[in-house]
C-alpha cells in the first residue's frame, strides 16, 4: 500500500522509530575503533534481488586470518517479532553487501531499541531462499501494480495504516480496492 498505492500515515510508533533511526543516521558516517570500521547509512544495491536500500550500520573488520568481514546491523524501534520480516530485511542487506564487497556475509544483527539488545542472525540457506522468494513476489506485485490481499494478525493494530488497510474488514478480499468496489456494487 505504501509503494504501490502511495498510502502512508505516521503514528506514535513510526514517529518514535524515526527518532531511533535519526540517532543512528545523524551520527558520524564513518568511525574507526581499533580494527573495527563502522559505516552508517550505507547505500547498498543487489542486482540479483533487484533491490536497493540503506543499511543502518555496517561493521567492517579484519578477522584473525587477515580476511575482511562485513557485519550489517539493522536498528528497529520495537522488540523481536514472531515473523521473519526483520530477518528477511537484514538478509537482503547481507546479500547486497556480498555483491558489493565480493565476500560472504554469514551473519548480522538486529538491534531492538525497546529491549536494548541485539539479536544475532545467521544468513542460513533457508533465510536466503525466503528472502529471494519474497523479493520475487514483491517485484511481481510491483509489475502488476497490485497490492496483495490483507492478512489480519495481532500486529496489524499497531500499523500506522491500519485504518486505511482495514485488514479485519477486507480479509479474504483480493485487495482493499476490490472491497470498496464490492461495497459500491452492493449499494446499487
Amino acid at each position: 500500500m505504501i509503494h504501490i498505492d502511495g498510502i502512508w500515515e505516521d503514528n506514535d510508533l513510526t514517529a518514535s522509530g524515526n527518532i531511533v533511526h535519526r540517532n543512528v543516521d545523524e551520527g558520524i558516517s564513518k568511525e574507526t575503533r581499533n580494527d573495527l570500521r563502522i559505516l552508517r547509512s550505507l547505500k547498498v544495491v543487489s542486482y540479483e534481488l533487484r533491490l536497493s536500500g540503506i543499511c543502518d550500520v555496517v561493521e567492517v573488520y579484519h578477522t584473525e586470518d587477515g580476511s575482511l568481514s562485513v557485519f550489517p546491523v539493522e536498528y528497529k524501534h520495537g522488540s523481536p517479532k514472531r515473523s521473519d520480516c526483520d530477518r528477511v530485511q537484514l538478509c537482503a542487506q547481507a546479500m547486497a553487501l556480498e555483491e558489493m564487497f565480493g565476500i560472504p556475509v554469514t551473519s548480522g544483527a538486529i538491534y531492538y531499541h525497546t529491549i536494548r539488545r541485539r539479536e544475532n542472525v545467521q544468513m542460513s540457506e533457508q533465510l536466503r531462499n525466503l528472502t529471494y522468494t519474497l523479493a520475487g513476489e514483491m517485484h511481481r506485485f510491483f509489475d502488476e501494480g497490485k497490492v496483495p490481499a490483507p492478512k489480519f494478525d495481532s500486529f496489524c493494530v499497531s500499523c500506522s495504516i491500519y485504518n486505511r488497510c482495514l485488514p479485519e474488514t477486507t480479509y479474504g478480499q483480493s485487495s482493499v480496492k476490490q472491497y470498496f468496489n464490492n461495497k459500491r456494487e452492493s449499494i446499487k
